[in-house]
C-alpha cells in the first residue's frame, strides 16, 4: 500500500512538472519575465518539496541523501522550466528547488515514525492543486482564455473548431488530475483513519505499559 501511495505521488508529480515545462516552452514568447519566475519557482519548489518528503521516509531517517536528491532534482526542474524565457527565470527557478528539497527532506524525516503514508498523500494533494493553478496561470497569461471567448463570438468555423479541439484537449487532461487528487484525498482519510492510526495508538500503549512495568 504504501509503495502504491509513493508510486501514484511520483507519476503525479512528473507528469505535472512535464506539462507545465511544455507548455512554459510552447508559450514562452507570449509569458512575461515576472510569470515566469513565479512559474519556475512555483514548479522547482513543489517539486523538489514532493521528492523530497518521499525520499526522507524511505531512507530510514538519513536525512543527507534525500536533501541531495530532491535538491538537484528540483533544481533541474526550475532551470528547465524558467531557460526557455529568461536566465533570471531559471535562477529563481533553481533557488526555489533548493529550498523545497531542503524542506521536504527534513518533513519527511519528521514524520517517518508517526503517519508518513497520510504527510505523502496530503503533498501529492498540494502539489496536484497548485500545479492546476500554475497550468492555469499559463493559459491566461499565454491568451488562451481570451481567445476561446472571442472565438466563441465569431462565426468563423474553423477558428471555432480550433478552439473547439483545444479545450478537448486540455479538459479531460484537468478531469483526470482532479480525479486523482480526489483519490490521493480518500486514501489519506483512510490512512489517517485506518492503519496509520491504529498502529500509533498501539505503538504508544505498547510504551507506557513498558514504562509502567
Amino acid at each position: 500500500m504504501f509503495m502504491f501511495i509513493v508510486s501514484i505521488s511520483l507519476i503525479s508529480m512528473l507528469y505535472m512538472s512535464g506539462l507545465v515545462m511544455h507548455l512554459t516552452n510552447k508559450y514562452k514568447e507570449k509569458l512575461t519575465c515576472m510569470t515566469a519566475m513565479m512559474i519556475a519557482m512555483t514548479s522547482g519548489m513543489m517539486a523538489s518539496l514532493v521528492i523530497g518528503t518521499i525520499l526522507g521516509t524511505l531512507m530510514d531517517g538519513e536525512l543527507l541523501s534525500p536533501t541531495m536528491i530532491s535538491v538537484i532534482a528540483g533544481m533541474g526542474i526550475g532551470y528547465f522550466t524558467g531557460r526557455p524565457i529568461t536566465l533570471m527565470a531559471a535562477l529563481d527557478g533553481m533557488l526555489a528547488g533548493i529550498m523545497g528539497g531542503m524542506m521536504g527532506a527534513m518533513l519527511g524525516v519528521m514524520v517517518i515514525y508517526q503517519s508518513p503514508q497520510a504527510t505523502i498523500l496530503f503533498m501529492a494533494v498540494i502539489f496536484i492543486v497548485v500545479m492546476l493553478v500554475l497550468v492555469k496561470l499559463i493559459r491566461e497569461e499565454a491568451g488562451l482564455t481570451e481567445n476561446k471567448s472571442k472565438s466563441v463570438s465569431k462565426s468563423n468555423i474553423p477558428s471555432k473548431s480550433k478552439t473547439q479541439q483545444k479545450a478537448a484537449v486540455n479538459f479531460p487532461s484537468q478531469k483526470i488530475l482532479i480525479g486523482v487528487a480526489v483519490v490521493i484525498l480518500l486514501l489519506m482519510i483512510y490512512s489517517m483513519s485506518g492503519s496509520g492510526f491504529l498502529n500509533l495508538k498501539n505503538a504508544e500503549g505498547i510504551s507506557s505499559a513498558s514504562g509502567s512495568a
